[in-house]
């Protein structure tokens, strides 16, 4: 309330400057100042009745430079009339002190001044010699900042740029509050203070309510929490526990429907009708998926196997020419051998063993057909011949040996060696193939071993790239056969296999 006062006197204090701006305007109209010092009759009646029709809450005069004085003479409403007395002395003062009292317009200040056991507020405007002022009562001007103080028990004092003051009064210094220092109308600051018993009356008021006010609050806070947790955040923690749940075993688990709150029961509600909706879904595409991964497998089988058969016909067919009768009886024979074995179109796995019983027919078979051509080195411990590898892997990369490093002029050297593996990053057996031919090309190798077709030209190697996607299709892993070059010449083909087929 003080504040609002103070600002109400500030805004009346800048309201009455701005009335005295335009009479000063009017006082130093250069149309008058041409005429020179005497004023003549027309421009003083001019001035004189612009004061009559001035605000009324002030007395407003004008002093010109032959000593005519122009002056607001109606009582206002609020009685700040000056008495012939006191207007006497305040001239007087002026004239004797006007660097005191005056200022250019730009430099102008509130001033008080005491006349006759009274506090005046004056503004005195001093332009090229012409005095323009508004003289206030300070009690009639502070009244409602006086009166709002004094309810309050207590009591200020306004201080001007010159350090005169007006005081309203000061109550005993004892238990009082002091104000904090305010500035307004330019200059002028307030400086007070108020009663601590009115101050102690309104609080012991207060902080009863505020008291009850608080210990509502906290029983609503209490409330609304117990609420919240109870139909919120302990639902919410059971669906999350049983989302949870969910991943570990999607096909086995359903929520349960009991949500005290309707929108959370609907959530648990869609959740079950997905959940079905996706174990559905999911186990036809697996089903689909195991369908059309067997299908490729014996696709890819059976595209390993279908080269062989006119090979061996031709073999047999040249060497009738040739009168070798008992290689051709003895090729016949690992001939049946080797397509009883190609026939297990429904056997996805065999032991290591038979696949080696199988190889050595095949290497047997080569050698009838190019005599000393082939000699097979194989290292594999009793513990490693009865895992169980892929039907037809090995002896798919040894037929692959046997197209790109057999040569006529020299003879083929195979080394087969298996050993079982157990780190960390699997658990199964290793089966190394090496040949002493010329090795895989540089391109190929970084093709194949970064997962790539290789480029448009490489079209041999077909049988590795089949086994590389049917590795894919039932281990899902692109790791479990690594191509390199021996050393010192020749293929090395690593085939990994897993423990545990998919």
């Amino acid at each position: 309330m003080i504040r609002t006062e103070l600002r109400n006197t500030e805004n009346e204090m800048e309201r009455i400057r701005w009335q005295l701006d335009k009479l000063t305007s009017e006082a130093a109209d250069p149309a008058i100042q041409q005429i020179g010092s005497t004023y003549p009759y027309f421009a003083v009646q001019s001035l004189h009745q612009y004061l009559l029709t001035s605000d009324q809450n002030a007395q407003y005069f004008v002093l010109l430079p032959n000593g005519i004085l122009l002056k607001n003479t109606q009582n206002s409403r609020n009685h700040v009339f000056i008495s012939s007395m006191e207007r006497f002395l305040f001239f007087d003062l002026l004239r004797s002190n006007p660097d005191r009292y005056s200022a250019p317009i730009a430099q102008a200040a509130w001033r008080f001044i005491a006349l006759n056991g009274k506090t005046w507020l004056v503004l005195v405007y001093q332009y090229n010699g012409v005095y323009t002022g508004a003289v206030l009562r300070a009690e009639v001007i502070f009244a409602n900042l006086i009166r709002e103080l004094t309810e309050l028990g207590g009591s200020c004092t306004i201080t001007d740029e010159a350090g005169e003051t007006y005081h309203s009064g000061f109550a005993s210094g004892t238990g009082n509050l002091p104000l904090s220092v305010m500035t307004f109308a330019g200059t002028l600051s307030l400086d007070g203070s108020t009663q601590v018993k009115l101050l102690a009356g309104f609080i012991n008021g207060v902080v009863p309510i505020t008291l009850i006010l608080s210990i509502i609050t906290v029983i609503v806070i209490l409330f609304t929490d117990h609420r919240v947790n109870r139909l919120v955040v302990e639902p919410l923690n059971q669906l999350a526990v049983s989302i949870d749940d969910l991943q570990k075993d999607p096909q086995h688990m359903r929520l349960e429907e009991n949500a005290p709150v309707y929108e959370l029961a609907k959530v648990e509600h869609t959740l079950n009708y997905l959940l079905e909706d996706v174990v559905s879904t999911r186990l036809q595409l697996m089903d689909r998926q195991m369908k059309e991964q067997k299908d490729q497998l014996r696709s890819l089988r059976a595209q390993l196997r279908s080269h062989f058969y006119l090979n061996a016909i031709m073999t047999v067919s040249n060497m009738t020419y040739q009168n070798r009768n008992e290689d051709i009886r003895e090729y016949l024979d690992l001939l049946s051998r080797h397509m009883r074995y190609m026939m297990r179109i429904h056997t996805d796995t065999v032991e290591l063993g038979e696949e080696l019983e199988h190889v050595d027919h095949y290497v047997s078979m080569q050698n009838i057909r190019f005599p000393d051509s082939v000699v097979l080195v194989e290292d594999c411990p009793e513990d490693c011949l009865h895992i169980r590898i892929p039907h037809l892997y090995l002896y798919t990369i040894v037929e692959n040996a046997f197209k790109h490093a057999m040569s006529l002029e020299n003879t083929l050297l195979l080394m087969i060696t298996c050993r079982k593996t157990n780190t960390t990053e699997w658990h199964g057996c290793s089966i190394v193939i090496e040949d002493n031919g010329q090795g895989f090309t540089e391109e190929f190798l970084r093709d194949f071993n970064n997962d790539q077709d290789g480029s448009e030209n490489e079209t041999g190697h077909i049988g590795l790239r089949n086994i590389r996607q049917s590795l894919w299709l039932r281990y899902h892993r692109r790791d479990l056969i690594v191509l390199s070059n021996a050393i010192p010449q020749g293929a090395k083909v690593e085939l990994k296999i897993p423990d545990t087929i998919l």
